[in-house]
């Protein structure tokens, strides 16, 4: 057999190969070669209100809650790749003897031939690493990220020598871009020059403390608007010899000149940076860590002070927060199924990932079907106050933990329909939270664990299609939660069949014109509707068989009213793109009951003024009936309303059409709704004049054209 050449060899050795590793006492999965593949982004999770999306090249956004709880600059992906030079870690090490400068992670194609990089991330997700070797020197270089629910972001640095020789190393090691706190998102994507001049870097007197605020809140009001909360930044591990708060002296690092430690800077993009000298002997590792957090006031920060200078083992109790952060994790996976144990490491944590971005998106039960008084009491009265009102004593006997079935065995007592309802579709939610990946800007989210009094929150938010589809799964978890699923979904959709935007634990919601904004529109977003509603059905009745059909008869059930007017079949055929008017004196209104009354100002009102109450059977022949009165014969259901079906392929081609997923899935759907009512002993079933109306003609349309069935649809007959 030939010898490889030494080109052979180095392919080979630089190919891209992923595979599980022990790295630092953990499991990992490590990508070796990482720079050779083409940059992609991730998230790193936590149990708490961090959010990261980091790409396999280093660039991230990062902060707490929300993109205004920002801690680097939270924009679009290819921004952040653009800014990776200038945001997020930075570390230089320059050799005491040569003056030869390394700058892990710096450069492109020509750093292959030099050097190897690897990424790593935790099965669970919730930590990544990267690494890079200089083959010239032996040294090895890594840094990771994770996350402590007490103390913030941690980036923990190893620097080892897997050389035969002491090196002695001058570094600079750091974050840069840091955002202080006080001004949105928004502000900074388009007012980051004037929000510099606000800014201040401090030193924190007696500690190597990092303190970066607002002098004043950006306002052009003619009133006090103070900067009273500060992101922090500190270390653990090195001795320094001086202390950044800017990029301004990273230049004079790159040329061997001295530096001098900053203690006060305005008007500049806050750093954290620390040099130090070190020595290493080999086999030696050095280990240092830094944590960035935010939202501090002066009290936070003088109590952190001195937790630092009284700590006996900081390094000890950063590395227990993050164990109990990481526990937390766990056990919230575990209580959506989301633990496997097998051989194939693969499928066990794709499993665990599956499971762990479903319960994020439509949320998890915080303690399975047990509820909280306290947070029912402020359901009801952000929903309803009049209900609220009338069922007081009540709801002050309520244990201080009751389960699910209990709850709503209580209220249904009461006679009272809207009780009934609101408990019916309670559900004790958390952990849920939108998209929030800077791909999409516009896709607001807000991860809210805790209410304002520091209590766990019980929350979720998602738009229509993505939330339903999230809790199929987590239903099957808790079967018992999807009769409340199926309440949320039928209660959130209106008198002509369809369904707003966004639901979230609050209530519903929907768009607004707005001409200036490009990305404004409304419409209907009917999309997979009878899909997603049919699998919560199907799923319930193989739970409930029996409990599940006492549904039909109930009249607890609501139409949403949104301000939303679809237009006359003449007009709509003038011009099809454009379905659907904005009821602006509707939206008024029903603002204006939402003000008074809750969120239930958004149901649909009798003439009388009070909320209409019907069957579930009612809500059933909505949905069914709107998609009929759009279905065109050899064709599919036409969508009709202005948001297409996203997952069809007609939307890859024109935006809007006729769709054959849903045609077909209605057929599955009647198919179980003639089994599951038909099973029923209910005689009759109570339906508004305005449904029958409806449904009886629709019913002579279909009647009359049995003949064309048979002997096929010309145009005309099509049309008619």
């Amino acid at each position: 057999m030939q010898q490889r050449t030494a080109r052979e060899q180095q392919a080979t050795e630089q190919r891209v190969h992923g595979s599980y590793v022990e790295l630092l006492g953990e499991t990992y999965y490590r990508i070796r070669n990482s720079h050779l593949m083409p940059e992609f982004f991730m998230s790193v999770v936590g149990a708490d209100d961090h959010w990261m999306f980091i790409s396999s090249h280093g660039a991230l956004t990062a902060g707490r809650r929300n993109p205004d709880g920002a801690i680097f600059p939270y924009a679009a992906d290819d921004q952040l790749s653009a800014m990776r030079d200038r945001t997020g870690p930075l570390t230089l090490i320059r050799s005491a003897y040569s003056n030869a400068l390394w700058q892990p992670f710096v450069g492109g194609p020509e750093a292959c031939q030099v050097t190897e990089r690897s990424v790593y991330k935790s099965p669970m997700g919730n930590k990544i690493v990267f690494e890079e070797h200089e083959p010239s020197t032996g040294m090895v270089f890594r840094y990771r990220w994770t996350s402590s629910p007490r103390f913030g972001f941690v980036r923990d640095c190893w620097l080892e020598n897997t050389g035969s020789q002491q090196r002695q190393l001058n570094i600079l090691d750091g974050v840069q871009n840091i955002l202080p706190c006080g001004v949105g998102s928004e502000f900074w994507m388009r007012y980051s020059n004037l929000g510099n001049a606000y800014k201040k870097n401090e030193k924190a007197a007696g500690a190597d403390l990092g303190l970066f605020y607002l002098s004043s809140i950006p306002s052009d009001r003619a009133e006090p608007s103070e900067g009273l909360r500060s992101t922090v930044a500190w270390h653990l591990g090195l001795q320094p010899d001086t202390l950044l708060l800017t990029s301004s002296q990273v230049a004079r690092f790159h040329c061997g000149m001295p530096l001098e430690t900053e203690v006060s800077e305005r008007g500049k993009a806050g750093a954290f940076l620390v040099s130090a000298s070190l020595s290493l002997e080999p086999g030696e590792t050095q280990h240092w860590r830094m944590v960035i957090d935010l939202g501090k006031d002066q009290t936070d920060i003088v109590n952190l002070q001195a937790w630092l200078a009284s700590s006996q083992d900081p390094m000890q109790a950063v590395d227990a927060n993050i164990l109990s952060g990481e526990r937390k994790l766990r056990q919230l996976i575990a209580s959506s199924d989301g633990l496997q144990l097998g051989a194939n490491l693969n499928r066990v944590n794709r499993h665990f990932s599956n499971t762990l971005f479903n319960v994020m998106r439509g949320g998890v039960p915080l303690r399975n079907y047990l509820v909280g008084a306290d947070d029912f009491r402020r359901h009801l009265a952000g929903f309803n106050t009049d209900v609220r009102d009338r069922h007081e004593s009540l709801l002050d006997q309520i244990p201080e933990h009751i389960s699910h079935v209990d709850l709503n065995e209580r209220l249904r007592q009461q006679g009272d329909p809207d009780l009934t309802r609101l408990g019916f579709e309670y559900l004790p939610l958390a952990f849920s939270r939108r998209h929030g990946d800077p791909t999409r800007p516009w896709n607001r989210f807000s991860i809210d664990l805790r209410g304002p009094d520091g209590r766990s929150n019980l929350n979720y938010q998602g738009n229509w299609r993505d939330i339903f589809q999230n809790w199929e799964a987590l239903g099957i978890s808790f079967p018992a939660f999807f009769p409340a699923m199926i309440c949320r979904f039928v209660n959130a959709t209106t008198a002509d069949g369809y369904n707003a935007y966004r639901l979230t634990k609050d209530g519903l919601e929907w768009e607004e014109p707005s001409p200036e904004d490009p990305w404004s529109n409304i419409g209907y977003w009917s999309d997979h509707q009878i899909i997603y509603l049919l699998k919560l059905l199907e799923w319930n009745s193989r739970y409930h068989p029996d409990s599940s059909r006492e549904l039909l008869s109930e009249k607890a059930f609501v139409h949403a009213e949104v301000p939303y007017r679809i237009r006359s079949y003449d007009r709509i055929k003038e011009d099809p793109r454009n379905t659907i008017d904005f009821d602006w004196a509707l939206a008024e209104d029903i603002e204006e009951r939402v003000g008074r009354h809750g969120a239930d100002g958004k149901l649909l009102r009798d003439h009388s003024g009070k909320i209409h109450h019907v069957t579930l059977v009612e809500k059933l022949l909505t949905l069914s009936l709107a998609k009929l009165s759009n279905f065109v014969p050899d064709g599919g259901v036409w969508l009709n309303t202005q948001r297409p079906e996203w997952n069809d392929a007609n939307n890859a081609l024109v935006g809007n059409g006729l769709s054959m997923v849903t045609t077909c899935y209605l057929h599955r759907w009647f198919a179980f709704l003639e089994h599951w009512i038909g099973s029923d002993e209910s005689k009759g079933y109570a339906i508004s004049e305005e449904v029958a109306t409806f449904l009886w003609g629709i019913r002579s349309a279909l009647t009359s054209s049995m003949t064309a069935v048979h002997k096929g649809f010309s145009a005309s007959s099509r049309a008619r």
